[in-house]
């Protein structure tokens, strides 16, 4: 575990401790909280990322918060170094205890996943209710991953987009241009290893709410357009084998994505897969699934499990030690 988590936990021992370090170096006035440190190091890390310096591994030496100017020197010049997981992991753990409404956190303990949905003006962010809670309970249902399926809507600002593994922009309409604190927020975190599925509802690979996911895209990355992801890529085989994105519809053949290097940090489904598993109030499917009926629907149900093992392991099935087991997984493949 990075240090860094560990010296947010004594720094916030600390000061609950009456130590000397509490002396109003976070907010005149007043004893620096938990949530104080996390704002602090988010801060930090997002200067740090604008600038270009959030790269490389951990530090091997812990770092001292007893000092927020000298800790944020330090990021900044370039002494401290940390990787996309790491800076992940420090937020995962600094949040875990942030007195935020429940709704709030993706992890209502250190055993359960959850994911958020993104909000936004102008359209239609939630265009399939209660899909993605069925996303999560599929992956309860075929994993051991233990989940949260309370899915928290965040509008994108500051500390609650880091609280979630993965964040998810659906819609069926055309939607206003998020804001800029929203679109650096989303660099951040997309940057430091977070990751975003898009799913359109609207039934058109290049209509009006693609446009506007382009258009916004396009300013959180501006040198790094949306292009095709192969059919080999590790989202693919990260816990069933799927030959192609699948959903409602069967209308885009491959997904398109953003990459960090090798890790696709955004998905773009054009096939509606939310629409595959959202269920009426009675229990039966709301929509109808074309043009391959039950077998494309347990497909996408597949699908929906590989994205979220995807947005947790990376490309940790891409490993070659992996495939005699991913092999073994084949009787899991649907002929």
């Amino acid at each position: 575990m990075c240090t860094l988590s560990l010296k947010v936990d004594e720094w916030h021992a600390a000061t609950r401790a009456n130590s000397p370090i509490a002396a109003g170096q976070l907010s005149s006035g007043a004893k620096p909280s938990r949530a104080d440190a996390l704002f602090h190091c988010y801060d930090g890390f997002r200067q740090c990322i604008t600038r270009g310096r959030l790269r490389g591994e951990c530090p091997r030496e812990p770092l001292t918060l007893s000092s927020p100017d000298t800790a944020l020197t330090s990021f900044a010049s370039g002494t401290y170094r940390m990787n996309r997981r790491t800076f992940l992991q420090l937020l995962g753990t600094a949040g875990l205890s942030l007195t935020i409404a429940p709704r709030a956190l993706a992890l209502d303990d250190q055993h359960r996943v959850g994911l958020a949905r993104l909000r936004y003006r102008g359209g239609n962010d939630n265009p399939r209710p209660g899909a993605l809670r069925r996303m999560l309970q599929e992956v309860g249902r075929h994993t051991s991953v233990e989940v949260n399926p309370e899915v928290a809507a965040i509008w994108g600002e500051r500390e609650e987009l880091f609280l979630h593994p993965m964040i998810v922009l659906a819609g069926d309409r055309a939607f206003e241009p998020l804001s800029e604190d929203v679109i650096e927020n989303l660099r951040l975190y997309l940057s430091s290893g977070g990751f975003l599925y898009v799913d359109s509802a609207e039934g058109l690979t290049d209509g009006p709410f693609m446009a506007s996911v382009r258009r916004d895209l396009q300013r959180v990355f501006p040198d790094r357009p949306l292009r095709t992801v192969p059919r080999e890529h590790t989202v693919h085989k990260s816990f069933y084998l799927i030959d192609r994105p699948m959903g409602r519809l069967d209308i885009a053949g491959n997904f398109e994505g953003i990459f960090d290097e090798e890790r696709a940090c955004v998905l773009v489904n054009a096939n509606d897969l939310l629409g595959a598993l959202a269920r009426d109030a009675f229990g039966g499917w709301e929509h109808q699934v074309s043009p391959g009926g039950d077998r494309q629907r347990d497909m996408a149900q597949r699908l929906a499990v590989n994205i979220v093992l995807y947005a947790l392991t990376i490309d940790y099935k891409a490993d070659q030690v992996h495939i005699p087991f991913i092999l073994r997984r084949r009787r899991w493949r649907v002929d």
